[in-house]
């Protein structure tokens, strides 16, 4: 079973960030950005049927309508933001019909903009809009991209799009 988050829908300027000890939450989808970055240990995820193990000071981006969940398979804390598109609309402007081939960042040279998400309030929205947006530019720069081609979307993507538009709830 999928579940489909329904409090990650349709809300403007809506951000949500918490931090979580062996996080575990089964396969689900939602209309929000969701980002996870690990402090300690490693947090395993699957994003697509791709299992991604994040080591400390990692972050990856799951954009809206991927299927994912979160396994304990290792001890770890880490924390998981969800946020709505209205925050990176030149992000995904600049995204376009491309999706990332591996979307991690290692920022543990740059450990203040994951100190910064750590402590931003939910409600500084023009704060939040800088670092989600730094955050954005640096996985366009960094990470690979691959084009889909705009002319024949899959039909995994339009079946994830209609459900998503037309119900809100478990699928």
């Amino acid at each position: 079973m999928i579940l489909y988050q329904t409090e990650n829908f349709g809300r403007r300027f809506d951000y949500r960030s918490n931090p979580h000890r062996n996080y575990v939450v089964p396969a689900h989808i939602h209309q929000y950005c969701e980002f996870a970055f690990t402090k300690t240990g490693v947090t395993t995820l699957v994003v697509d049927g791709e299992t991604y193990q994040l080591p400390p000071r990692h972050l990856i981006l799951i954009l809206p309508h991927q299927i994912h969940e979160y396994c304990a398979a290792t001890e770890s804390t880490m924390r998981c933001g969800v946020f709505s598109q209205d925050f990176v609309p030149a992000f995904f402007e600049a995204l376009g019909q491309r999706r990332f081939v591996r979307p991690i960042l290692d920022l543990s040279q740059e450990p203040q903009l994951l100190d910064a998400l750590d402590r931003v309030a939910p409600t500084d929205t023009v704060r939040l809009c800088g670092l989600l947006n730094l955050l954005c530019d640096k996985l366009l720069t960094q990470c690979q991209t691959v084009a889909h081609r705009a002319d024949r979307p899959s039909l995994y993507y339009d079946a994830i799009t209609y459900i998503s538009e037309h119900f809100q709830q478990d699928i």
